[in-house]
């Protein structure tokens, strides 16, 4: 495989699709929750992933009647109606989110995805930053920070935060492949190709075989 065709496959379309966001299962709000709004927080997820989120806003308007300070059902919310583009709703259930629980990353983060929705690129970075003060570890806000500098073309500033990325999640692969991107950028080729190899790589190998025989 030549230098073109790997970093051609690490372009800025596919780190974007690997840096998309995802739902919440966690269960970190402030208030009591009852058993049942975590399982429909958490089958309301499975929904949104399969791409019904008809079903996925049932649920998790379900998980909030069950309680309404229930922080991360709000932020699903949100996510959900960003997805359908109903930007306005969306609006009013993240900030719905933040006021319930501002020391939750995920309000600041989906606040950011919202203002990038609404081409609000300054105020997308200043809310993923908010998130990054909360929880510097949160992953989705770290990554989509990263790609919104490099979309701007900081790319000095976006490759320190991928490689903040690969120091606070080393497994996952969209900070090494986003520290590839910025390095090319910046001219320093020959390290851009080692990571971008050893990505493709980890990506085209064939996950692990499980046994299935019975003991």
């Amino acid at each position: 495989m030549n230098t073109k065709t790997v970093f051609a496959r690490l372009g800025p379309r596919a780190i974007a699709f690997l840096l998309s966001f995802g739902i919440l299962h966690g269960c970190a709000s402030r208030a009591p929750l009852a058993r049942r709004a975590v399982e429909l927080n958490l089958s309301g997820a499975s929904s949104y992933a399969a791409g019904d989120f008809e079903t996925a806003a049932t649920r998790f308007g379900l998980a909030i009647e069950y309680n309404e300070r229930f922080t991360e059902a709000w932020v699903n919310l949100g996510l959900v109606e960003l997805a359908r583009g109903n930007l306005v709703t969306a609006g009013e259930y993240l900030r719905r989110a933040r006021t319930l629980n501002r020391e939750l990353p995920a309000p600041h983060h989906a606040l950011g995805l919202l203002a990038e929705q609404l081409n609000l690129m300054s105020a997308a970075e200043k809310h993923y930053r908010a998130a990054l003060l909360v929880d510097p570890g949160f992953f989705p806000a770290r990554g989509a920070l990263a790609l919104a500098l490099l979309k701007r073309g900081a790319y000095e500033e976006s490759r320190e935060q991928f490689a903040r990325m690969v120091e606070t999640s080393p497994s996952q692969p969209q900070g090494w492949a986003g520290l590839s991107v910025c390095l090319r950028k910046l001219g320093r080729v020959s390290e851009s190709e080692e990571i971008a190899k050893r990505v493709i790589h980890q990506a085209e190998r064939p996950p692990p075989q499980t046994n299935t025989r019975p003991q």
